[in-house]
């Protein structure tokens, strides 16, 4: 069984970074359970293979683009990971939302189209009032985008 690594973690001798598939046989089966459920390790879908980022382009068609994995809602033992390919303009954005005060970033998401930025922000900011925006503002990104037609 392989796994993707989700949190930094040494095993048989390597250090695993976040997003590192760790390869068969590195993870004692009767160890992997725990580590699934402690986050660090999530096994992956042998039908639909991992690709790093650096795989699944071309070489030199780098489009700007950064997955970000995070840990999504879990139901039951099973542990979601949701991917967001965002642009380095989106992150930034992420961040000066971050590093205002509840009530500024709550005004300023009012203002943002991306979905990933809400997502990110939605995701990383452990503050309800930033959640809240984050949720309302997607919320109403999509009903405009529904009542456009697409």
């Amino acid at each position: 069984m392989q796994y993707l690594c989700v949190k930094q973690l040494a095993a048989g001798g390597t250090v695993y970074y976040p997003g590192e598939v760790i390869p068969d046989s590195v993870i004692l089966p009767e160890r992997s359970a725990k580590l699934i459920k402690s986050g660090y390790l999530s096994e992956l879908d042998m039908e639909m293979p991992y690709k790093s980022i650096h795989e699944q382009a071309e070489p030199g068609t780098y489009d700007g683009t950064i997955q970000i994995v995070m840990k999504g809602i879990s139901e039951g033992e099973n542990e979601q990971l949701t991917s967001v390919a965002a642009k380095a303009d989106e992150i930034q954005q992420v961040f000066s939302i971050m590093q205002m005060s509840a009530e500024e970033g709550a005004k300023e998401i009012t203002q943002v189209k991306s979905e990933n930025v809400l997502v990110l922000l939605h995701a990383a900011d452990s503050r309800k009032t930033i959640k809240n925006a984050a949720k309302e503002q997607a919320d109403r990104l999509f009903s405009v985008m529904e009542g456009a037609g697409g």
